[in-house]
């Protein structure tokens, strides 16, 4: 399994209860990103193709996952001869997938730590559509090994605890994941552990306030079911907390 970044639709809770039915248990509900200009000027062009070509770098490989909003692709890195894999904005999407683009690749980008996923580079592809080249990781999520039953409680404390070093370097960052669970948690062929999918992040200012809801029902804290409510650093610890839950 390739393990590279969340696909998952940005919606408002707007969206979700024009849509009739109820969300399943495990659905991810992401928060409404502000509408209007997208930031892009300033983005350099990001040189890749389906094909190789002596202007191209990045020569895009076969699909690794697809979402209503963004597609990812296995590429090859030619200056480096290496596989990576790029995340663009699927054509033809709203506006804000290239927002919520741009937000993951920001936030992410600027977390560097052993058990986060790098941020290789973000420019604009030939659409002049954002995307972003990061690391390849071959690997399993941490829920399907729970599931499988294939690993011991102490191996998954063991992965628990580099989940905490990497939640305890965002936070000195004064950034919150909000989506902490063993889906969003990639173990290497080699037992490395990964943080994925900083969708939903957010950075803490001072006297900022998060209104929108976001986060996966079965995991959130109180304080995040509802809009405008505070939340802090206690709030990713609930979700690490529901994590060991899920474990023990």
């Amino acid at each position: 399994m390739d393990a590279e970044a969340g696909l998952s639709d940005t919606r408002t809770l707007d969206d979700l209860t024009a849509d009739g039915p109820p969300l399943p248990a495990d659905r991810t509900l992401k928060p409404a990103l502000p509408m209007g200009s997208v930031p892009l000027a300033g983005l350099p062009p990001l040189p890749l193709n389906e094909t190789a070509a002596d202007h191209v770098d990045l020569v895009l490989g076969r699909t690794l996952g697809e979402g209503g909003m963004g597609v990812v692709y296995l590429a090859h890195q030619q200056s480096l001869d290496r596989e990576v894999v790029v995340k663009r904005v699927r054509t033809g999407a709203r506006p804000r997938a290239a927002e919520a683009l741009l937000h993951e690749a920001r936030i992410t980008g600027r977390l560097q730590h052993p058990n986060i996923v790098p941020i290789h580079a973000l420019g604009l592809d030939a659409d002049a559509l954002p995307a972003m080249v990061m690391k390849r990781i071959e690997g399993t999520a941490w829920s399907e090994l729970i599931r499988s039953g294939a690993e011991d409680v102490e191996r998954h404390l063991a992965i628990l605890g580099q989940v905490c070093l990497a939640v305890h370097y965002a936070h000195a960052q004064s950034v919150l994941h909000r989506d902490l669970k063993p889906e969003n948690v990639m173990i290497g062929r080699f037992g490395e552990v990964y943080v994925v999918d900083w969708g939903v992040a957010v950075r803490l200012e001072p006297g900022s306030a998060t209104t929108a809801i976001a986060g996966t029902p079965v995991y959130m804290a109180p304080e995040m079911t509802v809009s405008g409510a505070p939340i802090g650093p206690a709030t990713d610890v609930y979700l690490l907390g529901g994590c060991l839950h899920e474990v023990l």
